[in-house]
């Protein structure tokens, strides 16, 4: 997901990719789409719950995750149009 999210910020995402997709990928059904994205979300919430009990070392990595966290759950809408 992570150089997918890359290569759509850059633009022209639809001539740098050639999708290939496994049959348990489970990316056509809205449901299926609806609780990928609510996993990143439940994920997002729980390091950032997390994050808030603990001390401010290493703080900036978790950082970095948790943008990688949110960015899962908020930007596969671009995606599903090229699979």
């Amino acid at each position: 997901m992570f150089e997918l999210i890359e290569i759509a910020k850059n633009g022209d995402f639809y001539a740098c990719i050639f999708p290939i997709v496994l049959p348990d990928a489970k990316i056509y059904n809205p449901k299926d789409r609806l609780k990928c994205t609510q996993y990143w979300e439940t994920q997002s919430n729980e390091l950032e719950e997390t994050m808030k009990q603990g001390g401010l070392t290493n703080r900036r990595g978790i950082i970095d995750d948790l943008n990688l966290y949110r960015n899962f759950g908020l930007k596969p809408r671009p995606f599903r149009t090229a699979f």
